[in-house]
């Protein structure tokens, strides 16, 4: 994979399959490089299982700590159908959920992919960013990330880092727009 790490350095020739990171380290923001690794990935072989060309983004929670917090189902003047309830009223749980939603939005519609639905896109779940001790409000923000692409559904999965300290790694909670999760990583605070 690459992303804004990479900006600037030479890229493997010819890659098997390529997965380009789209936000530049937070969820929040853009990978400056997108648009040269995007053209970098277009000449993978597709050699493998995997699609020739992916997408990764940064996934958070950062509750009201964030550069923005949610206050409304509303997010780019569609209202949101929210499965935790309604954000104005301040339940933390319908505002993680809405801002998963916004920064899915962010990644499919505006930080330069093409054609967001024909991509397959993952999601990387960095214990290292911003995340709440409510567990449960941290599932609301990821389940929010696949439904975003206004033209058709984006293809997901999902990233889970390996557990540390010896413990088990948790099972992965699937939504029907996941094809599927990653054996042996675990998801942060469950």
């Amino acid at each position: 994979d690459v992303s804004w790490p990479q900006c600037g350095k030479a890229l493997p020739d010819k890659p098997a399959f390529a997965i380009v990171g789209v936000n530049n380290g937070l969820a929040n923001t853009t990978n400056p490089c997108l648009a040269d690794q995007l053209a970098w990935a277009a000449n993978s072989t597709g050699t493998t299982s995997q699609p020739a060309a992916a997408l990764y983004v940064n996934t958070a929670n950062p509750g009201t700590a964030g550069s923005w917090w949610p206050t409304s189902n509303t997010y780019m003047d569609v209202v949101v159908e929210n499965p935790y309830g309604d954000c104005a009223s301040g339940d933390f749980r319908a505002c993680s959920y809405m801002y998963g939603y916004a920064k899915a939005y962010d990644d499919a519609n505006l930080r330069g992919v093409d054609n967001p639905g024909g991509q397959f896109w993952w999601l990387d779940v960095e214990t290292g960013n911003s995340w709440q001790t409510d567990k449960a409000a941290n599932v609301a923000d990821l389940e929010a990330w696949p439904p975003t692409s206004q033209a058709s559904t984006p293809k997901w999965a999902f990233i889970r880092p390996a557990p540390s300290g010896g413990r088990s790694p948790a099972p992965c909670r699937r939504r029907a727009s996941w094809p599927g999760c990653q054996a042996g990583l675990r998801v942060p605070g469950r």
